[in-house]
Protein backbone atom coordinates (compact mmCIF):
# COMPACT_ATOMS: atom_id res chain seq x y z
CA UNK A 1 0.00 0.00 0.00
CA UNK A 2 2.62 2.74 -0.38
CA UNK A 3 3.15 4.81 -3.63
CA UNK A 4 4.83 2.98 -6.39
CA UNK A 5 7.85 5.63 -6.82
CA UNK A 6 8.74 4.30 -3.06
CA UNK A 7 8.27 0.96 -3.67
CA UNK A 8 10.10 1.25 -6.76
CA UNK A 9 13.46 2.43 -4.58
CA UNK A 10 12.76 -0.41 -2.16
CA UNK A 11 13.23 -2.49 -4.80
CA UNK A 12 16.57 -1.49 -6.62
CA UNK A 13 17.64 -0.99 -3.19
CA UNK A 14 16.35 -4.70 -2.12
CA UNK A 15 18.27 -5.82 -5.88
CA UNK A 16 21.56 -5.39 -3.73
CA UNK A 17 20.63 -8.92 -1.95
CA UNK A 18 21.64 -10.90 -4.95
CA UNK A 19 25.09 -9.98 -4.06
CA UNK A 20 24.65 -11.13 -0.22
CA UNK A 21 26.35 -14.29 1.26
CA UNK A 22 23.87 -14.32 4.41
CA UNK A 23 20.42 -12.40 4.79
CA UNK A 24 19.41 -11.32 7.92
CA UNK A 25 15.90 -11.22 8.61
CA UNK A 26 14.89 -9.07 11.40
CA UNK A 27 11.18 -9.45 12.74
CA UNK A 28 9.39 -7.36 15.07
CA UNK A 29 8.61 -9.73 17.94
CA UNK A 30 6.20 -7.76 19.63
CA UNK A 31 4.16 -6.89 16.44
CA UNK A 32 0.59 -8.44 16.42
CA UNK A 33 1.20 -8.97 12.74
CA UNK A 34 4.26 -11.12 12.93
CA UNK A 35 3.25 -14.00 10.31
CA UNK A 36 1.78 -11.62 7.75
CA UNK A 37 4.91 -9.57 8.29
CA UNK A 38 7.11 -12.32 8.39
CA UNK A 39 5.84 -13.39 5.01
CA UNK A 40 5.44 -10.08 2.94
CA UNK A 41 9.42 -10.31 3.37
CA UNK A 42 9.73 -13.87 2.01
CA UNK A 43 7.48 -13.29 -1.07
CA UNK A 44 9.86 -10.31 -1.86
CA UNK A 45 12.86 -12.39 -1.34
CA UNK A 46 11.27 -14.86 -3.78
CA UNK A 47 10.31 -12.45 -6.30
CA UNK A 48 13.88 -10.99 -6.50
CA UNK A 49 14.97 -14.52 -6.41
CA UNK A 50 17.18 -15.08 -3.29
CA UNK A 51 14.68 -17.17 -1.67
CA UNK A 52 17.72 -19.81 -1.45
CA UNK A 53 20.33 -17.22 -0.31
CA UNK A 54 21.22 -18.42 3.05
CA UNK A 55 19.35 -16.65 6.10
CA UNK A 56 19.36 -15.99 9.51
CA UNK A 57 15.89 -14.93 10.90
CA UNK A 58 16.14 -12.86 14.09
CA UNK A 59 12.55 -12.32 16.34
CA UNK A 60 13.93 -9.33 18.07
CA UNK A 61 12.08 -7.23 20.87
CA UNK A 62 11.52 -10.50 22.77
CA UNK A 63 11.58 -8.54 25.95
CA UNK A 64 8.26 -6.82 25.17
CA UNK A 65 6.69 -10.39 25.23
CA UNK A 66 5.04 -11.00 28.81
CA UNK A 67 3.52 -14.52 28.33
CA UNK A 68 5.20 -17.78 27.58
CA UNK A 69 2.18 -18.42 25.91
CA UNK A 70 3.06 -15.20 23.09
CA UNK A 71 6.54 -16.16 23.71
CA UNK A 72 5.43 -20.01 22.07
CA UNK A 73 3.08 -18.49 19.75
CA UNK A 74 5.79 -16.26 18.05
CA UNK A 75 8.12 -19.47 17.96
CA UNK A 76 5.87 -21.72 16.43
CA UNK A 77 4.95 -18.97 13.67
CA UNK A 78 8.40 -18.93 12.80
CA UNK A 79 10.54 -21.78 13.22
CA UNK A 80 13.97 -21.33 13.41
CA UNK A 81 14.55 -17.88 14.29
CA UNK A 82 16.70 -16.67 16.60
CA UNK A 83 14.93 -15.06 19.73
CA UNK A 84 16.56 -11.51 20.81
CA UNK A 85 16.60 -8.36 22.86
CA UNK A 86 18.49 -5.69 21.09
CA UNK A 87 18.87 -4.24 25.07
CA UNK A 88 20.28 -7.50 25.82
CA UNK A 89 23.91 -7.66 25.69
CA UNK A 90 24.40 -11.40 25.89
CA UNK A 91 21.67 -11.96 22.84
CA UNK A 92 23.42 -9.37 20.65
CA UNK A 93 26.94 -11.45 21.30
CA UNK A 94 24.59 -14.86 20.39
CA UNK A 95 23.65 -13.06 17.47
CA UNK A 96 27.05 -11.62 16.22
CA UNK A 97 28.32 -15.37 16.98
CA UNK A 98 25.89 -17.00 14.80
CA UNK A 99 26.95 -14.29 12.53
CA UNK A 100 30.19 -14.94 12.27
CA UNK A 101 30.11 -18.57 13.20
CA UNK A 102 28.15 -18.94 9.55
CA UNK A 103 31.06 -17.19 8.16
CA UNK A 104 33.70 -19.32 9.29
CA UNK A 105 31.78 -22.33 8.12
CA UNK A 106 31.92 -20.95 4.29
CA UNK A 107 35.81 -20.79 4.34
CA UNK A 108 37.95 -23.05 2.77
CA UNK A 109 41.54 -24.27 4.09
CA UNK A 110 44.07 -23.54 2.02
CA UNK A 111 47.99 -24.25 2.04
CA UNK A 112 50.21 -21.58 0.29
CA UNK A 113 53.98 -20.94 -0.12
CA UNK A 114 54.05 -17.33 -1.15
CA UNK A 115 57.74 -16.46 -2.50
CA UNK A 116 59.16 -13.18 -0.50
CA UNK A 117 58.71 -11.53 -4.47
CA UNK A 118 54.73 -11.77 -3.79
CA UNK A 119 54.96 -10.54 -0.18
CA UNK A 120 53.31 -7.64 -1.03
CA UNK A 121 49.77 -9.78 -0.58
CA UNK A 122 50.36 -10.58 2.98
CA UNK A 123 49.05 -7.68 3.78
CA UNK A 124 45.31 -8.80 1.35
CA UNK A 125 45.98 -12.20 3.74
CA UNK A 126 45.67 -10.80 6.87
CA UNK A 127 43.32 -8.89 6.20
CA UNK A 128 41.16 -11.45 4.04
CA UNK A 129 42.45 -14.71 5.61
CA UNK A 130 42.22 -16.39 8.93
CA UNK A 131 45.63 -17.42 9.38
CA UNK A 132 46.08 -20.55 11.06
CA UNK A 133 49.85 -21.03 10.98
CA UNK A 134 52.92 -19.10 9.45
CA UNK A 135 56.80 -20.13 9.02
CA UNK A 136 59.27 -18.57 6.89
CA UNK A 137 61.25 -21.10 4.78
CA UNK A 138 64.32 -20.73 2.07
CA UNK A 139 61.74 -20.23 -0.75
CA UNK A 140 59.62 -18.21 0.72
CA UNK A 141 56.53 -17.80 3.36
CA UNK A 142 54.33 -21.33 4.13
CA UNK A 143 50.81 -20.10 5.40
CA UNK A 144 48.04 -22.35 6.63
CA UNK A 145 44.87 -20.66 6.08
CA UNK A 146 40.93 -20.29 6.01
CA UNK A 147 39.72 -17.75 3.06
CA UNK A 148 36.48 -17.17 1.13
CA UNK A 149 36.42 -19.17 -1.76
CA UNK A 150 35.78 -16.42 -4.00
CA UNK A 151 38.71 -14.14 -2.46
CA UNK A 152 41.16 -16.79 -2.57
CA UNK A 153 40.40 -16.73 -6.85
CA UNK A 154 40.28 -12.69 -6.49
CA UNK A 155 43.71 -12.98 -5.20
CA UNK A 156 45.09 -15.84 -7.31
CA UNK A 157 46.45 -17.64 -4.74
CA UNK A 158 45.74 -21.39 -6.91
CA UNK A 159 49.10 -20.57 -8.53
CA UNK A 160 50.85 -20.23 -4.71
CA UNK A 161 48.86 -23.35 -3.51
CA UNK A 162 50.89 -26.38 -2.47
Amino acid sequence: KLPPGLVASFRSTLEELHEANLLVHVVDGSSSQIKEQYMVTENILKELKVIDTPRLTVLNKMDLIKTHGDINWIKVSIPGAVSVSAFNVQDMLKLRNLVLDYFKSTLELWEILLPYAESRLEAKLYEQASIENKRHLEHGTFYRLKIDANMARQLNLQKFRI
